[in-house]
Formats: C-alpha cells, sequence, structure tokens
C-alpha cells in the first residue's frame, strides 16, 4: 500500500481525479492522507499539486490497470476540521461517510461528476451539493443540504432521511426520496421510470405532480385536483411546493 500526506494550511478547495474506487472519510487528525492499494505492477502515479490555495490529487493508472480496475483502490482521510470545498471526477465506486467521527460532517461545497459507479453519501451537512452522473446510481443517507441539484443520465437516485432544497433531473432511472423535514422546495423531473416521495407526517406543502404516461397513487389528502395522472393541490397550510414531473413512469407519494 502506498501512503501519503499533505498539509492543509490555507486550502481552501480540494480536486480530485480518479480513475477507480475511492473512499474519502474524516478523521481528527491534522494532515491529509491518501491511501492508495493496488496490484497493479507498476503502481499507479500520484501527482499533488497547490495553486491559488486548491489541493489538485490525480491519480493516474497504469496500462495493467484496465485489467484490475476493481482491484485498486484509494482512501483520502481529511482532517475533520476540513470544511471548505470538495471538486471531484471519479470513475468507479464514490463513498464519502461522515459516521467515522461520530457527527454529522460540514462541508460548503461538494461537487461531484461520476462517469460509471455507485456513490454513495451520508451523515453529511452541506451548504451546496451538485452530482452529476452518466452511468451509476446515487444512495444518500441522513443528508442536509441547503441546495442540491442532481442530474443523472442512466442510474437510481436514493435518498433516506434528506433534508434540504431539492432539483433532481434524472433520463433513465428510479427515484426514491425519503424526507426527514420538508424544510425548502423540491423539484424532481424524469423522463422513464418510477418516482416515489415519502414526506414526513408534519408536512405543509404545495403539490403539483403530473405523469404523462402512468399513474399517481398515495393516501395523503390533497386538497384540490387528484386524478389518476394529475394531482395539484395543498397539504396542511401549503407551505413549500413540490414539483414533480415524468415523461414515462409512476408516482406514488406518501
Amino acid at each position: 500500500m502506498l501512503q501519503h500526506t499533505s498539509s492543509l494550511d490555507e486550502i481552501q478547495s480540494i480536486k480530485v481525479n480518479v480513475p477507480f474506487d475511492t473512499e474519502i472519510l474524516p478523521a481528527k487528525q491534522k494532515q491529509l492522507q491518501i491511501q492508495i492499494a493496488s496490484q497493479s505492477i507498476p503502481q499507479p502515479t500520484l501527482v499533488m499539486s497547490k495553486q491559488n490555495k486548491q489541493l489538485h490529487i490525480e491519480i493516474k493508472p497504469t496500462t495493467v490497470h484496465f485489467l484490475l480496475r476493481n482491484k485498486s483502490k484509494v482512501r483520502i482521510i481529511v482532517p475533520s476540521s476540513y470544511h471548505q470545498s470538495f471538486i471531484l471526477h471519479t470513475e468507479g465506486n464514490l463513498t464519502i461517510s461522515g459516521v467515522r467521527i461520530k457527527q454529522t460532517w460540514s462541508i460548503d461545497r461538494l461537487a461531484i461528476q461520476s462517469t460509471a459507479g455507485i456513490t454513495k453519501l451520508d451523515h453529511l451537512l452541506l451548504n451546496q451539493l451538485m452530482y452529476k452522473g452518466t452511468t451509476g446510481s446515487l444512495y444518500g443517507d441522513q443528508l442536509k443540504a441547503h441546495t442540491s441539484n442532481f442530474n443523472i443520465l442512466s442510474g437510481n437516485l436514493n435518498l433516506d432521511q434528506y433534508t434540504g432544497k431539492l432539483d433532481a433531473n434524472i433520463v433513465s432511472g428510479k427515484v426514491q426520496i425519503e424526507l426527514k423535514e420538508l424544510i425548502k422546495p423540491t423539484h424532481i423531473k424524469v423522463i422513464s421510470g418510477n418516482i416515489r416521495l415519502s414526506l414526513p407526517p408534519s408536512s405543509a406543502f404545495s403539490l403539483d405532480a403530473i405523469t404523462e404516461h402512468g399513474h399517481i397513487s398515495g393516501k395523503i389528502p390533497i386538497r384540490g385536483l387528484t386524478t389518476k395522472q394529475h394531482w395539484k393541490g395543498d397539504y396542511g397550510q401549503g407551505k413549500w411546493p413540490i414539483r414533480i414531473e415524468n415523461k414515462s413512469g409512476n408516482i406514488s407519494i406518501q
């Protein structure tokens, strides 16, 4: 296993380019630590540079990497005192978890661009979350974000115990979202795939849900229009807007 460390003094942004499975975890330590486990010979090349208060981490694969990509793994351990920005470009599975420090890890800005693989996020408090995926799914648990934007071409979006503003655009895939609290607007748009939205009992919202090829179901007593393919009305005080659009697929509101 290869190990490298770097100071984060004056660093306001961490940019990572990784071609295989990556795990990013916080820890109560002073320096960032990178661990690379690979069976390829020669080993992958790590390039680190600092410029304009940004730390750039790039791991370059070897020729045999393409034969052993599932056996190469990267772990990046970040001081839990770092709360600024992450910009991530990945081709494999990605895990970012704050549970290791037994509290929610606070991050100002998290931007992820994934070309393939499963992304898992949990126990994070985010000011801004942006995710763009080509092929692969995103699973989130115990996330709270001031704003979030999810764009997926082919893959599923599954969020458990989510809180915050939500804007999701899925071309092909299933969406399953459970809101812990409804405190911001929610917008979900899917071209092909089913949508399931679970709301907390104390929610107050204004709903506009429509599907062109499918049906809408749910037990929440909406005051307003409730046809097979279009629900529009209020629940409670109707405070927060929820907009759901589906071209081809069912919508379930619980």
